[in-house]
């Protein structure tokens, strides 16, 4: 397999699964919407309910916002590689280093946002506090309105929140193998750029030798006569 063909591969399961990730996080959002929509409908007229969801939500939403800025990313940089090569004048090459440290950024991003998710997801409940005017509704009725409305309150019991702290992470995983092979074509490219400079300067060296030696012998035939 050519080096290209396995930075395109690459390239093109990266935009895949950052596709995959950040279309999950959209889901994810919409759907707890609905959910906490059915869960408050089950709950007394005139119910006041607070809910705290900041611990998933802020790293579910970078997260979804990372995948995306990846998927994007790696959609350019794989046109840079099927864009006809007299059109793109080694578009792909040429901007190897950029694509390299793009996806190391956005790498690193993803996986900074996708730990605390995951463990979150793992281990924490959001917190809900309900009220009728100054009376706090006890959390025994909430437990039975869950159980009504299906509503879960851990988070690691939600069916598309737990996939949301899946397959991001085989997001990570392509964007860092792609990022690998950036950086060792980058060098593949540095290398082919000395050898070709090394030949081009031997080749003059060989044809400069051959026109001195002329000019010696001219100017011996003129001493001589």
């Amino acid at each position: 397999m050519s080096f290209e063909l396995l930075h395109a591969t690459n390239l093109f399961l990266t935009f895949v699964f950052g596709a995959v990730g950040g279309s999950l996080g959209v889901s994810a959002l919409v759907k707890a919407e609905s959910a906490w929509n059915k869960f408050t409908a089950g709950l007394p007229n005139g119910t006041f309910v607070l809910v705290n969801a900041t611990d998933l939500l802020t790293p579910g939403a970078i997260t979804t916002i990372i995948c995306f800025l990846i998927c994007i990313n790696a959609l350019v940089f794989l046109l840079f590689i099927v864009i006809p090569p007299a059109k793109r004048v080694q578009m792909s090459a040429r901007t190897l280093l950029f694509q390299a440290t793009t996806l190391l950024v956005f790498g690193l991003g993803l996986f900074g946002t996708l730990v605390p998710y995951t463990l979150f997801v793992a281990r924490r409940a959001p917190g809900v506090s309900a009220f009728i005017g100054v009376v706090q509704i006890p959390d025994a009725i909430l437990k039975d309105i869950e159980k009504a409305t299906a509503w879960s309150g851990d988070y690691k019991d939600v069916p598309y929140l737990r996939i949301l702290a899946i397959l991001p992470w085989v997001t990570f995983a392509f964007t860092m193998v792609t990022t690998a092979i950036s950086f060792i074509g980058l060098r593949r490219y540095h290398a082919k750029q000395a050898a070709a400079a090394a030949a081009a300067q031997t080749s003059g060296k060989e044809m400069t030798g051959p026109q001195l030696e002329g000019e010696e012998v001219a100017m011996t035939e003129v001493d001589a006569a």
